[in-house]
């Protein structure tokens, strides 16, 4: 299960060319905060002044990353060996990756009945 830690790379610029910073979540779904936090700390932000408050924009909003994360390391097909999940930020944008295919079409996500495979997972994480 080591090799299924959750890693997130920064990258400096649009393409993965030059790495500035990586680390290792070997905690995986349990302590899924701390790797939310070092995300939120990599992402820019920008403070901005409303009336009389001084207020922080994230250039993605908390629910969403923590979502993305939590479907991303629930969802991984553990079969497949020598690869885990991976969070690559660049300028501009973030890519959440895990291996294996996606159990369902992925034109049909939304409307899409939860497979046997899904209830069983859910069943763990519970």
């Amino acid at each position: 299960m080591a090799r299924k830690a959750l890693r997130v790379i920064r990258y400096d610029g649009p393409s993965p060319i030059s790495p500035s910073r990586s680390k290792t979540f070997f905690s995986g779904y349990a302590k899924l905060d701390q790797a939310l936090e070092y995300v939120e700390a990599l992402l820019p932000e920008q403070e901005v002044i409303q009336g009389a408050r001084r207020v922080t924009l994230r250039m993605f909003p908390h629910m969403a990353l923590r979502e993305l994360m939590a479907n991303m390391l629930i969802h991984q097909d553990f079969s497949i060996t020598g690869t885990g999940p991976m969070i690559c930020i660049f300028d501009g944008r973030i890519e959440f990756t895990n291996p294996g295919s996606s159990l369902v079409d992925v034109a049909r996500l939304l409307n899409d009945p939860p497979s046997f495979a899904q209830r069983k997972k859910a069943a763990i994480c519970r």
